[in-house]
């Protein structure tokens, strides 16, 4: 074509796209060639953008139809548009010249959709699709294979969607739970109207999402056969909406005694003419009138309703006006509408107990899990339309949704902070920074300029749009406030773009740093959130400037490095690999800090019994130590890789602690670091304890004791305490004197629940000796307490004292399920060393229960995962195969591996293994006929376990004994 004729003609498009645009409240982002490359939810966000762009990419299409019937009649051309729709994150920037532009993935993505659509088509994105799915007629189209995108990208065909002016959008219905005070007050409200024969006004304000379209909608169904009930809608955007409810209201009451004075009202003037439509209908019946989303109306419209509120005549009208709280920004006077006729209610969150009756209801068709459950319900908060949109994702897209915020909330909760004045906003997104609770000082801090000079009025205007609300100070004298709903607070840091987050972070970090109180502890924790964050942010944006941003890394990895420590001390596990974790990804490998956090990342885990990535970790960390040429820190490493070992190859942990001690002792003894010496002679009696010689194994965690005691670690000397009354349950020490020494211990671990519990259990195994069940369960269910409240650990999977004393006192069923559900655990963990004992242990209750092929099975398992080493395992399976055996008759191999068992046993001093094995060898020699034999090794038990103090073992083998002479 000419180009002044082409200039012409694509001005002539240009000029009815950019009105269909502006319309629906879009803008024109820039034209380029032919193509018009529109934003929506700018210069303000609305929560229906995306429906407002489909609506404009559709209209766009159909005026094109007309269009090009005047394009033929002036060039002789018909012109064919395609359009790409989609939403995501994207940054508004500025031009040299001035110019808006805005870039992001999520324009990249449109782009793409628009150059794969055919002419006349209209192809939409995955969130976008999400948003305006409840209005919109949807068709899949193959996944697209798209430039820069290394997987395909679904899409849709956008068909058709709803009018701005048609009802509101269907979507899955929320069930009605609670509100059941508030319905009430609606009823009462309506039989006032009815009995006073006068009106009544209530305007329900809540957030979005609230509740308040349902209440209204249960009133209505209260009511239904008692009035008229009709239904309006003021409409966020579109031509000619002032009266738009009032329209909707006539269409409803068309077949009522009223519609014929309809037309004779139109002529009056408007306010008047819709005051007496109202009393019309009114007085031939009650008559309820809703009008929702007040807050969008036209100053005209609300000027209406405060009229009515003045004006109508006695007649039983029951006014009901749904509304956000913004309403109250623009009609400070609402509150007063109507004097002693008129109520305020404000709806608040649902309880706990409402929020999970509705999650129960809501979730009949998802499998939930109980952290799933608890996830959802904390994300909430309360608000019913939010639980129902994220259960419903849920639904959708599975479980990597669970911790996803809808795109739908997103819009609602974006839209509402995008609204607010600049200072109020500058206010809620630096308290965003500091997380869902945030103090007044850090705001003070972090607030350019003068600004904070109208703090105060600011957060008390914040607290009047219930956008935020008092809190409880973290902060010694602070003065603190929380977001009204997390997600509020989310919408609000998402809005905030990378680089000024990453600078308030900082900032932040620092205003921490400077509080009168060291940040100490768990408190380090906070701080070094923030660094992290401050320098992620960074990264992301500048991912090529790493070294420039390393001080960031450095001071957040040391304060979480600190906090990780505290939480490791005081036994919170999970913290503690979240922090220590969190702390070695961020610092450097070559800063010497890393050293001294690694081993200790890889002992929490070790404790934990995440012990595949436990050796992982620790095998980096004597990698790092070694080049640095950090011995002291490598030797560190060494140990707490040893221990994680000898969970994992008993054997050849074992074998390796014995090969290293020495040098590792010396080089601790040389620099006097009693932190490692505590360590380390701790790990050398576990080689005792595997061995089952406790008159070994004590001395040295005795020695482990003191020196722990020496370093402050209070931890690892409440641990030593807590396996010398494990030992004094086992070993040789009689059970008077070993209740006295676990009753002594108890005391001395008052403060340290986690070891404190775990002497509980053998104290408990001591008492069952003696035949004490009942005190021994009390025992044991104190213990277990405390341990369910802390979390499960290695040491923790399963109790064998808790097996032994379900054994003694003649509950097997108890003792079965127990030791099958701790091998489970034990079995995921990829731990060998506890595993092995209670495969045994298994077996040998299955035996009881006459479950022999169960127990073969088990006694299999014993066999391949006990180290040689591992004495008492060794016994016990050797015990439960000798008795599988003569079970099957095959007694000449049963009465070898019987033997092997005693032998074994008597290598160790633990006096009721020792019995145990003797009281085996006797069934089974009993079993062959042997009854001498089985009548020696009886009384050689009962020898071994009065020496013990144990009773019940004593007990046992002379009511075999009686049987065998």
């Amino acid at each position: 074509m000419d180009p002044e004729s082409l200039q012409q003609l694509v001005g002539r498009w240009f000029h009815e796209a950019q009105k269909v645009i502006a319309r629906h409240g879009g803008t024109v982002e820039k034209y380029m060639g032919d193509c018009v490359m529109a934003v929506f939810g700018v210069p303000v966000v609305h929560e229906d953008d995306a429906l407002r762009a489909a609506r404009a990419a559709l209209e766009m299409h159909a005026t094109l139809v007309d269009l090009n019937d005047e394009l033929a009649q002036r060039w002789g051309v018909r012109l064919h548009v395609r359009t790409g729709l989609n939403t995501g994150e994207a940054v508004i920037g500025e031009a040299p010249d001035g110019e808006r532009f805005t870039v992001g993935d999520a324009v990249n993505v449109a782009q793409r959709l628009e150059a794969s659509a055919t002419p006349g088509q209209v192809l939409i994105g995955e969130e976008a699709a999400q948003l305006v799915s409840t209005a919109a007629q949807l068709e899949p189209v193959e996944p697209l294979v798209l430039k820069g995108k290394a997987d395909p990208v679904p899409a849709w065909r956008l068909v058709s969607v709803s009018s701005e002016l048609a009802g509101p959008p269907a979507r899955a219905e929320t069930p009605f739970v609670g509100r059941g005070e508030e319905l009430c007050q609606l009823r009462r409200a309506f039989d006032d109207a009815v009995g006073g024969q006068a009106p009544r006004w209530v305007t329900i304000l809540g957030p979005p999402g609230i509740g308040k379209s349902s209440l209204a909608t249960a009133l209505l169904a209260e009511v239904e056969g008692e009035a008229t009930t009709v239904v309006g809608r003021c409409l966020p955007y579109g031509d000619g909406i002032t009266y738009w409810p009032v329209t909707e209201i006539v269409r409803q009451l068309a077949d009522s005694a009223a519609a014929a004075a309809v037309a004779a009202l139109v002529a009056e003037e408007a306010q008047s003419a819709v005051r007496k439509l109202l009393e019309s209908v009114a007085s031939q019946r009650p008559l309820v009138v809703v009008i929702e989303d007040i807050h969008w109306a036209e100053p005209t419209f609300l000027d209406l309703l405060e009229y009515l509120a003045a004006q109508l005549a006695e007649v039983p009208v029951l006014l009901v006006c749904l509304a956000r709280r913004e309403l109250l920004d623009e009609r400070p006077s609402w509150a007063d509408l109507g004097g002693e006729r008129a109520t305020v209610m404000t709806l608040d969150p649902l309880s706990h107990g409402e929020a999970e009756e509705l999650l129960e209801r809501l979730s009949r068709v998802v499998d939930l899990s109980a952290d799933e459950r608890a996830q959802l319900l904390a994300a909430a908060d309360g608000n019913p339309f939010f639980l129902q949109q994220m259960v419903a994702m849920r639904s959708e897209a599975g479980e990597d949704s669970a911790a996803t915020v809808p795109p739908t909330i997103q819009a609602v909760l974006t839209a509402r902070i995008d609204r607010l004045p600049a200072n109020q906003r500058a206010v809620i997104e630096r308290g965003s920074i500091e997380g869902g609770t945030f103090h007044r000082g850090s705001l003070a801090a972090l607030l350019p300029g003068e600004a904070h000079q109208d703090l105060d009025a600011i957060l008390e205007e914040l607290l009047r749009r219930e956008l935020i609300r008092p809190g409880r100070p973290d902060l010694e004298n602070e003065e603190a406030y929380r977001f009204d709903h997390i997600l509020i607070r989310d919408a609000t840091y998402n809005l905030l773009p990378k680089h000024v987050r990453a600078e308030l972070h900082e900032r932040h970090a620092r205003w921490l740093e400077s509080r009168a109180e060291p940040m100490l502890g768990e408190l380090a924790e906070l701080p070094g959130y923030h660094l992290e964050q401050a320098f992620h942010s960074r990264i992301e944006v500048e991912p090529a400037a790493q070294e420039s941003y390393r001080p960031l890394a450095t001071g957040g990895g040391r304060h979480l490095g600190t906090a990780g420590r505290a939480a490791l001390a005081r036994d919170d596990l999970p913290a503690a690999i979240n922090l220590l974790g969190r702390a070695t990804a961020l610092l450097p490998e070559d800063d010497a800090a890393v050293g001294d956090l690694m081993p200790e990342f890889g002992l929490a885990l070790t404790e934990a019994g995440e012990l595949s990535e436990a050796e992982r970790i620790l095998d980096v960390a004597v990698t790092q130590a070694a080049t640095r040429a950090d011995e002291v820190a490598k030797a560190h490493a060494e140990v707490v890789r040893l221990t994680a070992r000898l969970q994992v190859d008993t054997e050849a942990g074992a074998s390796e602690i014995r090969q290293q001690f020495d040098p590792l002792l010396a080089l601790f003894e040389q620099d006097g670091d009693d932190l490692a010496l505590g360590r380390l002679w701790r790990l050398r009696a576990l080689v005792h304890w595997i061995e089952a010689r406790s008159s070994e194994a004590e001395p040295a965690w005795e020695r482990a004791s003191e020196h722990a005691r020496r370093a402050g670690d209070e931890r690892g000397w409440a641990e030593s305490l807590s396996w010398l009354a494990a030992s004094a349950y086992v070993g040789p020490t009689p059970v008077e004197e070993g209740i006295a020494r676990c009753e002594s211990i108890r005391v001395e671990l008052s403060e340290f629940r986690r070891s404190q519990a775990l002497v509980l259990q053998p104290l408990a195994g001591l008492r069952a000796m003696r035949g004490e069940f009942e005190p021994a369960r009390l025992l044991l269910d104190e213990s277990s307490e405390i341990l369910t409240d802390l979390g499960l650990t290695m040491h923790t999977a399963v109790s064998h004292h808790e097996a032994y004393v379900a054994v003694a006192s003649g509950d097997t069923d108890g003792a079965a399920t127990l030791l099958s559900t701790g091998y489970e655990r034990l079995e995921e963990m990829g731990e060998k060393a506890l595993l092995s004992t209670t495969a045994a242990m298994l077996a040998d209750v299955l035996i009881e229960q006459g479950r022999f092929d169960e127990a073969w099975k088990f006694t299999e398992a014993a066999e391949d995962t006990a180290a040689a080493d591992d004495l008492s395992a060794q016994v016990l399976s050797r015990m439960a195969r000798a008795r599988l055996l003569a079970q099957r008759g095959a007694m000449p191999e049963a009465k070898q591996i019987a033997a092997e068992a005693v032998a074994l046993a008597m290598r160790t001093d633990w006096l009721t293994d020792q019995a145990d094995a003797l009281l085996s060898q006797a069934q089974v020699l009993r079993a062959a006929g042997d009854g001498p034999a089985a009548a020696d090794a009886c009384r050689s038990a009962i020898d071994l376990y009065t020496r013990k103090g144990n009773e019940v073992g004593a007990k046992r083998a002379q009511s075999l004994l009686d049987k065998a002479v």
